[in-house]
């Protein structure tokens, strides 16, 4: 059952793979220019992490000043840390979410948005090109509402559990971070890479 599972994920991906194929393609058959403007797995996990930790670190001195801290959710430690893992592992399928409604509501439709696994992860990805502002509201999404925005209700709120959900969420979007620098100094139309963390670039040649 196992190995059937991963030779269909497999089949998925690479069809995933083609279709983006298809579409640099046609792209460059209108007289676009496609850019390679992805990231390896490592180079995005690490560069990811320190694009973020400066905001993660921000939010640790914001609410280590703040008073009348609230150190436990529950009043019990064993359940508040099971409570911890429940939810950091819940906030990976939420945070690909985001992605998706972010992107949807940018270009005012759900169609060539896909939810799917890459590597074994859940992963989102836009199969249409999209202009660069377009591009950032689906990609920093999770940033914003899991990790800037519960982070800021954390330290409203003297939380700290809430807090740490929030700082884990910033760290999480740092591959999201590092891909919106690159978005930013991007010109033309961009299209989102099926598995990789990154997108190609067309521009008129």
């Amino acid at each position: 059952m196992g190995g059937e599972g991963r030779a269909r994920r497999e089949r998925a991906e690479a069809e995933r793979l083609a279709r983006f194929e298809e579409r640099c393609a046609l792209l460059e058959a209108e007289g676009m220019r496609g850019q390679d403007r992805t990231f390896s797995q490592r180079a995005s996990a690490l560069l990811g992490f320190l694009c973020a930790l400066p905001f993660a670190a921000g939010v640790a001195v914001a609410f280590f000043f703040r008073g009348g801290k609230s150190w436990l959710l529950t009043g019990n430690l064993f359940a508040d840390l099971a409570l911890y893992v429940a939810v950091f592992l819940a906030s990976i399928p939420v945070h690909e979410c985001l992605h998706a409604l972010g992107w949807a509501a940018a270009k005012g439709s759900f169609a060539g948005l896909r939810i799917c696994l890459a590597g074994g992860a859940p992963y989102c990805a836009c199969a249409q090109p999209l202009g660069r502002w377009r591009y950032l509201a689906g990609t920093l999404a999770p940033f914003f509402v899991l990790g800037a925005g519960l982070s800021a209700a954390g330290i409203a709120a003297a939380s700290l559990p809430l807090t740490l959900y929030g700082a884990f969420n910033l760290l999480n979007a740092g591959a999201d971070v590092l891909v919106s620098l690159r978005a930013l100094a991007a010109r033309g139309l961009l299209l989102d890479h099926p598995s990789r963390c990154g997108f190609y670039a067309f521009s008129r040649a």
